[in-house]
């Protein structure tokens, strides 16, 4: 992983969440990346760069001498990733070392599902059997875990707690005009499923025929991207949307607020951090159930639809009424600070994490 302030996405969420835990308790970090910064209680222990060439199974065996070296500094593995170079070598702390194993779950089973991942399948299976807790998002998120590896996982085991959100940085704005935007975010990906929206867009723009779409997010897929533009093409609705690219967090944030609708098209199965920060901005959202979060399950928090003709017509009724949009704003930010907030996870994580120590 990346340990530095310098990157977005989910290693500036892990590089956040270290920090905050270094206040509670020593960490021993292992980082492909990493800044040359001193900090208290974290010890940062860099891998060496590998030659693209097997670069896998050089990781692996990086990983775990690294782990092996230092064992003596820590009693418990915490694996905040899924990827064979950090289960491996928890693996061997947990059977040669006899360390507690902590694992945490954030996202389905999509990315092994193939036979050609049967191994990584193998090794996952095999570490969640020895894990002395799990944490995890969402009850969806192990059900498809159970599903895909054919097994129980122990309930004691388990352990909930939510994405965290920076609610000062994603907040409400006051006194702001918005305009008929619906914005979606995440990386030009197939499973993030946009053209679930795009085909929405002609039955929206009938009643709404000002309305914005805006898709904020990388391309990673070429291909697709070129899809989703055909598709908007052949729909003749190209001109009302717009494909942003990656944002910074602050711009992100910006565009939020200036937002009516937040929509999460993802096919994949787990808790999407960017729901929560539209919501904590004190805007609605419409998901699909793959990509909600677990408390967005009814009228007040949120909307779960399953057809592009749904999404179209929740759309619709939301930017007709601005009543039901500020009740749902309302309940969506109150939600997010009681049960999403950084104090909230830190408090909970640090928790979890002594009580591996003791069992």
């Amino acid at each position: 992983m990346w340990f530095t302030d310098k990157r977005d996405g989910v290693e500036s969420v892990i590089y956040k969440e270290y920090l905050k835990l270094s206040k509670r308790m020593n960490l021993v970090v292992l980082a492909k990346h990493s800044n040359d910064k001193t900090y208290d209680n974290i010890k940062v222990v860099k891998i060496p760069k590998m030659k693209q060439l097997f670069w896998i199974i050089r990781n692996i065996f990086a990983f775990s001498l690294k782990t092996i070296y230092n064992r003596s500094e820590f009693d418990t593995v915490f694996t905040r990733m899924i990827g064979l170079h950090v289960l491996i070598p928890a693996i061997i702390s947990k059977l040669f070392f006899q360390k507690k194993f902590v694992m945490f779950i954030s996202g389905s089973m999509h990315v092994v599902k193939t036979k050609e991942n049967r191994f990584n399948r193998l090794v996952i299976k095999f570490a969640v059997n020895l894990a002395d807790m799990i944490c995890t998002h969402s009850s969806i998120v192990i059900e498809d875990f159970e599903q895909h590896l054919g097994k129980k996982i122990e309930t004691k085991k388990l352990h909930f707690l939510n994405h965290y959100v920076d609610i000062e940085a994603f907040k409400p704005a006051s006194n702001f005009n918005k305009e008929n935007i619906v914005i979606t975010v995440g990386r030009i990906q197939r499973i993030k499923g946009f053209e679930f929206l795009i085909k929405a867009v002609p039955y929206i723009i009938k009643q709404i025929p000002d309305v914005k779409i805006k898709i904020v997010g990388p391309i990673q897929e070429q291909n697709y991207y070129e899809e989703l533009c055909n598709l908007a093409k052949k729909k003749n609705c190209l001109k009302y949307i717009e494909f942003i690219g990656g944002i910074p967090n602050d711009e992100l944030a910006n565009l939020l607020v200036k937002s009516k609708i937040f929509v999460s098209t993802s096919k994949a199965i787990g808790v999407s951090t960017v729901i929560a920060e539209a919501m904590s901005c004190g805007i609605p959202v419409i998901s699909t159930t793959k990509g909600s979060i677990p408390t967005m399950n009814n009228k007040s928090t949120g909307f779960i639809v399953s057809t592009e003709q749904e999404l179209a017509m929740k759309t619709i009724e939301l930017l007709k009424n601005e009543k039901l949009r500020d009740t749902v704003a309302i309940n969506s930010r109150l939600l997010i600070k009681e049960k999403f907030s950084e104090s909230y996870f830190i408090e909970k994580l640090n928790k979890i994490l002594l009580d591996s120590s003791k069992t």
